[in-house]
């Protein structure tokens, strides 16, 4: 069954039976804060979480804070990570170091991250830990702050589902940029306690910085992986509605022949501006994370052996 479906509906498309009321539309089959194709979009003041899945928005100042405070929370964190890792490769033991672990703590977060986005009915001491860790990873997940409800009241001259993919895809970016400033910040204060102990004492800090940069590129790069293969391709996922030969062929007016896109379900799979997103925009990252990256750490590891 679709979330947004109210219960007893004959029909979910677009198609308008006789029973709706004057003027209106299949809205008035779905649930609160669904609307459109089988109930698919959200209403006003509503976000989506997922296909499917719409949640009433949080105040705007609310959301901002709480982006704003998991972004420098994930910032802290990520800087932490590549020092630690660039620390371990500087050592050449052997034994196990502090980065090792810290890569399988990653993937363990990540593989949690993903299991937030499954539609199940989790418990409440698991919902609880999934909970924080969307909230951790707001920049990069939409399962508890929706981007949509940021943007909602910008009137954006893109679509605003291209919105979303777009702040998603870019998010690693500005984590990244993030994490040098805060590299040069704490260089910058180790210098001046350092200059104030020894004046004479000379410290780089561009230097510091910048042999630090493909480390932290990596570590944030691994850190939105999965959340950057999941926005590529979804740029693909469509979901056919209305077909040729149903019982009420009069209402089958949902009846785009390549489906609709699961992450607005008004728009046509390749039609319009969907089309040109997907191929400009769902295809390049696609081969460059589902190809691209894979072929680039095998080369990486090749020449490091």
């Amino acid at each position: 069954a679709v979330p947004g479906a109210a219960a007893g509906a004959l029909s979910l498309s677009a198609g308008l039976p006789s029973a709706a009321p004057p003027g209106g539309n299949m809205d008035w089959q779905c649930a609160e804060g669904y609307k459109g194709n089988l109930c698919g979009s959200c209403a006003d003041n509503h976000g989506l979480r997922g296909p499917f899945q719409c949640a009433r928005c949080i105040p705007s100042k609310a959301a901002i804070v709480l982006y704003v405070v998991s972004f420098l929370v994930l910032t802290v964190i990520i800087w932490a990570i590549s020092h630690v890792t660039w620390v371990d490769n500087q050592d050449t033991n052997p034994e196990l170091r502090v980065s090792d672990i810290l890569k399988v703590l990653i993937l363990y977060v990540q593989c949690m991250v993903i299991l937030t986005n499954t539609p199940v009915d989790w418990p409440n001491s698991i919902a609880g830990v999934f909970a924080g860790l969307t909230w951790l990873f707001s920049a990069g997940n939409s399962q508890l702050l929706s981007v949509d409800c940021l943007v909602a009241g910008m009137q954006p001259s893109l679509p605003p589902a291209v919105v979303r993919q777009l702040v998603y895809l870019l998010a690693p970016v500005a984590m990244f940029l993030a994490v040098v400033l805060l590299q040069c910040g704490v260089r910058g204060v180790h210098w001046l306690w350092r200059r104030y102990r020894r004046p004479r004492l000379a410290i780089p800090v561009l230097s510091h910085v910048l042999e630090r940069v493909p480390v932290t590129a990596i570590v944030t790069l691994i850190f939105f992986y999965p959340s950057l293969i999941r926005v590529a391709l979804s740029m693909f996922a469509c979901y056919p509605i209305d077909t040729k030969g149903g019982l009420y062929p009069q209402y089958a007016v949902a009846n785009a022949r390549r489906g609709y896109w699961q992450f607005d379900m008004q728009q046509a799979c390749w039609s319009g501006w969907h089309r040109d997103w997907a191929l400009g925009l769902g295809l390049p990252f696609t081969l460059m994370f589902c190809v691209g990256v894979p072929a680039g750490i095998v080369v990486l590891l090749w020449r490091k052996r």
